[in-house]
């Protein structure tokens, strides 16, 4: 009982050990001799004293031997638990599935749902583009118009992730880093101010890193279709100001492939079972279906299409 209540005092005030243990210098232990004894002669009560004193010196001493063994003690079991809690070498999940591929991996369903932000640019504004080479000041400030305003939108994403690992028993060890890869679907829809609603639906090839982990990176390469869009704008050949200048919104499908990047932290947590929050950024390339001038009557049809778009945003991904 005294080791443990010991035990637990320095778990409590560890910091505070150093400053105690200079402050002891002796334990009195009253160790008396029968009434009898004591009145014998004065020779017997010098003998006791003497043995007292050196009964309190010897055990001042064994508390301070105790009290350090059982701060060692203390710090051990506390690097045997850190050390337990960061040994990513032994995460088990019951082995499921039957052939080798399906029971040698942990295999996870994820859905998430993310809110973005981002903006679209035209990537051959600054290459000879028509758009850039039209030297009319006019036309310049009113394409400034339309350019760069940011766009907000959401995604839904759904994929299988596979993390492989080695079957031990009734159970499956996955391997110490949390590598894996995955398989999916991404939806996202964002909406900008002159060009509209636009889509993709691409498919999901990704990588990671970190599962189980207190932290996780991964990359997924995306391909698929969407919709996007653009301005066009009918420049007259005798222009003279921007008044003379139609502009107009439009959006066709197109080829729609790119990449992402995410990351996941347990600093970041929604305190939902199973879940997890990331943040990510997300690019993708929107092929041009359409020519980028086209001749009318009297003027010039330039589309400007948007080929570019970035977005950033947070995910919150659900386990299943």
């Amino acid at each position: 009982m005294k080791k443990f209540v010991l035990a637990i005092f320095m778990a409590v005030c560890v910091s505070g050990m150093h400053a105690q243990t200079k402050d002891v210098d002796t334990v009195n232990i009253n160790v008396e001799a029968p009434s009898e004894e004591l009145s014998d002669s004065t020779g017997a009560t010098d003998s006791n004293s003497s043995k007292k004193a050196k009964i309190e010196k010897k055990t001042s001493k064994d508390n301070l031997e105790e009290m350090a063994s059982l701060l060692r003690q203390f710090n051990a079991i506390a690097m045997a638990n850190q050390q337990e809690k960061t040994d990513y070498s032994k995460i088990y999940f019951p082995v499921e599935g039957k052939g080798k591929f399906w029971r040698r991996h942990h295999i996870v369903q994820q859905m998430a749902l993310s809110l973005m932000g981002g903006g679209d640019n035209d990537s051959d504004e600054d290459d000879g583009s028509p758009v850039s080479n039209l030297s009319d000041e006019d036309y310049t400030n009113q394409q400034e118009k339309y350019d760069g305003k940011p766009n907000f939108g959401f995604s839904v994403d759904l994929s299988f992730l596979f993390i492989p690992g080695v079957i031990e028993g009734d159970n499956l060890r996955i391997n110490k880093f949390g590598a894996g890869y995955s398989l999916g679907l991404v939806a996202a829809f964002d909406k900008q101010e002159h060009y509209g609603v636009s889509c993709d639906f691409l498919l999901k090839l990704g990588a990671e890193t970190g599962y189980a982990h207190k932290m996780g990176i991964g990359m997924d390469l995306l391909f698929g279709t969407g919709k996007s869009g653009g301005m066009s704008y009918d420049v007259p050949d005798n222009l003279k100001d921007d008044d003379d200048i139609y502009a107009e919104s439009y959006s066709s499908w197109c080829l729609k492939y790119g990449t992402q990047l995410w990351v996941r932290s347990s600093l970041l947590s929604s305190g939902i079972n199973n879940t997890n929050v990331r943040l990510f950024i997300r690019y993708v390339y929107s092929k041009n279906p359409n020519p980028e001038t086209e001749r009318y009557e009297g003027g010039t049809t330039i589309n400007n299409w948007m080929e570019e778009s970035w977005q950033v945003g947070i995910e919150l991904c659900y386990e299943f």
